[in-house]
């Protein structure tokens, strides 16, 4: 059998190098995780953006500012959950 002290490496398809597969699963779902994060942000912001550019007065303007400031609450919220995800205490 081989050296005692040399730990067992996996390797992922990203390239990654871990001695469990628990970590490399564990930076499988956080890699998912980041890649649905830019993407609700991609088309949340685009939402904002559509909603910005409404009506400047008028009964519409107001619709439309609030539009714009309801997307902005969403992307807030999905980055807070990011966050609080990206930051989960690990119980051992």
């Amino acid at each position: 059998m081989g050296d005692p002290h040399i730990l067992p490496t996996i390797v992922d398809d990203m390239g990654g190098i871990y001695t469990h597969a628990s970590e490399a699963h564990k930076a499988g779902q956080r890699s998912g995780r980041d890649e649905f994060y830019r993407a609700i942000q991609a088309a949340l912001s685009k939402i904002s953006v559509e909603q910005e550019k409404g009506p400047a007065n008028g009964p519409e303007a107001a619709v439309s500012t609030r539009g714009f400031h309801v997307a902005e609450a969403c992307c807030k919220a999905v980055s807070d959950l990011k966050e609080k995800f990206d930051h989960q205490k690990k119980v051992v």
